[in-house]
């Protein structure tokens, strides 16, 4: 079994990471020697998110292989799960009412942290890309505060869209940004890029596009609840931009995390696109050439080609379509 270790005197911080982030494989015993700690962990994007964690809080960590009993009270759960705050989002398929009621109350007694587990209700939908939750243990509430890659992010989980499973590749995103850049994010919801980057990046400017009043409104309270002063909020459709004179040729950097129908607005990308500017788009996809033809296929509407500098699944979306993200650069 794959095992994270980390040194004692961090197991403490180490064990909630893992926990929030899902990663931490309940049911068995959690092993120690006189230097380590070690924890269970299942591999994926939920081990990402934590690993990006520990990196970003200088928890030094290794992976290794080794075998754990099984702990008495065994937490074990037929869930799946995504951790957002301190509520745990429930995928209701393949189980009964009766058998997610039982699972559900027993995760939230073997994760101390989580106050609520709720259920898929709905797909997502709309204009705004929400769902619907239902409560199945704990406290019924929608509303929390989410940490990740050093950041606080409050929401409410039914009418705001977030995804926790992005978490690394919105560190990713923002170790690429240099001192001093303009950076555009559209789409941006509560804010997850927006103000990571700007809180790695003092000197950057940012701005953060969102049409769903509620989330401008919380990406406005995220700014100042992590002290971040260089992200301007912009609610509205983000074709509005392309009636501002100040914002053509204004981004060293261009964000678009709408992969149902970011094809759609690759107009406003170029607008704000400086020469050689970096674009990072997501898209759903077939794999990683279906990406980048579809991406190919909508600029080249436009009259304009690309340089593509990096593609790669992060997420998937049905058994055969994946979240893909393709960074690339127009060329003149």
């Amino acid at each position: 079994m794959l095992a994270i270790k980390v040194k004692r005197r961090w197991a403490e911080e180490a064990h909630a990471i893992l926990k929030d982030s899902g990663a931490l494989i309940t049911g068995y015993n959690i092993e120690r020697d006189v230097d380590y700690v070690y924890f269970p962990v299942m591999p994926g994007e939920s081990l990402d998110r934590a690993a990006s964690e520990l990196k970003g809080k200088e928890i030094e960590f290794g992976l290794i292989e080794m075998n754990f009993k099984r702990s008495k009270d065994d937490c074990k759960t037929k869930l799946a799960v995504d951790v957002i705050g301190d509520i745990a989002i429930v995928d209701p398929r393949n189980l009964s009412e009766g058998e997610l009621k039982k699972e559900a109350e027993k995760f939230l007694k073997c994760h101390k942290q989580i106050k609520s587990v709720r259920k898929k209700a709905t797909a997502v939908e709309g204009e705004f890309r929400v769902r619907k939750s239902e409560l199945l243990a704990g406290d019924d509430k929608t509303e929390t505060t989410h940490k990740e890659n050093g950041i606080l992010l409050n929401l409410d989980v039914d009418k705001v869209y977030f995804s926790p499973r992005l978490s690394t590749e919105r560190a990713r995103i923002a170790s690429l940004v240099k001192p001093k850049e303009n950076v555009a994010v559209l789409f941006a919801g509560v804010g997850p890029y927006s103000i990571l980057i700007g809180k790695k990046c003092p000197t950057c400017k940012i701005i953060s596009v969102e049409l769903n009043d509620i989330a401008s409104k919380y990406a406005e309270k995220n700014t100042l609840l992590n002290n971040v002063e260089n992200v301007k909020i912009i609610e509205g459709d983000v074709r509005n931009l392309l009636k501002d004179e100040k914002w053509e040729k204004w981004a060293d950097r261009i964000i678009m995390p709408l992969p149902k129908d970011v094809v759609e607005f690759f107009d406003v990308a170029y607008y704000l696109a400086k020469d050689h500017a970096m674009v990072h788009a997501y898209v759903f996809a077939s794999g990683e050439d279906d990406a980048i033809k579809k991406i190919k296929a909508a600029i080249k509407k436009l009259g304009k080609e690309i340089e593509v500098l990096y593609a790669k699944a992060c997420g998937s979306y049905s058994a055969t379509i994946s979240r893909w993200v393709v960074d690339f650069r127009f060329k003149e």
